[in-house]
This record gives structure tokens, C-alpha cells and sequence, in this order.
């Protein structure tokens, strides 16, 4: 913006430099900061730990625990489940016949 006595009346947009400016320079930055390689290198440093994370790695303690269903680490969880499931089916009018075979089960566990 030139020294002008005429700061008062506003600048023509053709002739300032904001006319060159494209919304990608905002954008995307300077393309010549990033080398040209770092794609690559980037792409092969993932595949290799893919490879190493799902392929060539043992499995471990936690792997197994992950496994485990919800209902085989928490005690009770599926009997309170089951319950809340037949509270529902009865208000809603829905046959209660798994529900009650499965609580039924349930208890013939718990019993032996």
C-alpha cells in the first residue's frame, strides 16, 4: 500500500497485490519445503510397522484379555442385563422366552 495522501478513498482490487494472492497459497503453504522422498519414506516407515503390528508380532496377555467378551470379565453383568431386558420386553408387550431360558442357565451355573 504506497504513501499516498489519498489514504481516504479505498484501493482498487486489480491493482493492489492482493489480486495475485490465490486462496491455495492460504492453503497448501510453500511446496517447496517438503522433499520430495518424504512421501515415500513415510509410506514404507507405516508398511513396515503394519507388517511388524498385524503380522509378524506375538500375541500377548492383553491380546487374549481383548478377546474375552464383556460379560466374562465383569460377574453379574449379563444376569443385570437380562433383567433389564425382561423389564423391557414385559412393558412392551414382547415374548420373554429366550430371556427366561437364558436366566434360567444363568442360575443352573451359578449352582454348579
Amino acid at each position: 500500500f504506497a504513501e499516498s495522501a489519498d489514504k481516504e478513498n479505498p484501493v482498487k482490487f486489480s491493482t493492489s497485490q492482493a489480486a495475485n494472492w490465490h486462496a491455495k497459497f492460504s492453503r497448501s503453504g510453500n511446496s517447496r519445503d517438503v522433499p520430495e522422498i518424504q512421501t515415500y519414506i513415510v509410506c514404507l516407515s507405516t508398511a513396515v510397522f503394519l507388517l511388524y503390528f498385524l503380522v509378524l508380532r506375538e500375541e500377548n496377555d492383553i491380546d487374549a484379555k481383548i478377546g474375552l467378551s464383556l460379560y466374562d470379565k465383569i460377574d453379574g453383568l449379563e444376569e443385570a442385563n437380562l433383567n433389564t431386558l425382561y423389564e423391557y420386553n414385559l412393558e412392551k408387550g414382547i415374548d420373554n422366552k429366550e430371556v427366561i431360558k437364558r436366566l434360567q442357565e444363568l442360575e443352573d451355573e451359578k449352582k454348579n
